[in-house]
């Protein structure tokens, strides 16, 4: 029975139990208000100092210089390869200054050129001269270039005749 008696006694206990607590957990609330501040403010600084959007910045700019690069290599490796095209079709093709400044060294000087064709190898020369001893001069010189292998292979007359003005023509194919 005695314990009946003593109910207010319990209760003022209680009520200091009670404002314990709730000064712990205020103290508690606090501390953990103070923590997540605490490492709030952490990340922000950390964010805030962090070089990775300078990183991202720099592989941006990187990236913009290796494509603008890689464009001048794929540039320069076709002009390239049209260089080399172009230096193997030099390289392969006859040179036929050589051999026209040779038939002109070759030439006296009352023989005249009225036509050059050039194809597969051949040339054809239309002549003309007021003296058929200049044209048998210039004729000769040719042959002796054929016979010193010089230049060309073979030399065939087509065609020679006297003209109406006392000029005489020729027709000749040169073989290269």
């Amino acid at each position: 029975m005695n314990d009946n008696i003593n109910l207010i006694h319990k209760q003022v206990n209680q009520d200091k139990n009670g404002a314990k607590n709730i000064f712990y957990y205020r103290v508690l609330a606090i501390v953990i208000v103070l923590l997540t501040f605490l490492s709030s403010s952490a990340l922000l600084y950390l964010k805030t100092q962090s070089p990775l959007p300078r990183l991202q910045a720099q592989e941006n700019q990187l990236l913009v210089n290796l494509q603008s690069r890689q464009n001048s290599f794929i540039k320069y490796s076709i002009l390239s390869d049209k260089v080399d095209s172009i230096a193997g079709i030099l390289s392969t093709r006859l040179l036929l200054n050589v051999y026209i400044d040779t038939i002109e060294q070759q030439l006296p000087g009352d023989v005249g050129i009225n036509q050059i064709d050039i194809s597969s190898g051949v040339i054809t020369l239309h002549t003309a001269s007021t003296s058929i001893g200049s044209l048998n001069d210039f004729f000769n010189h040719l042959i002796d270039l054929i016979n010193q292998k010089k230049m060309f292979s073979s030399i065939i007359i087509d065609s020679f005749a006297l003209q109406s003005d006392g000029s005489y023509v020729a027709l000749l194919r040169i073989f290269l």
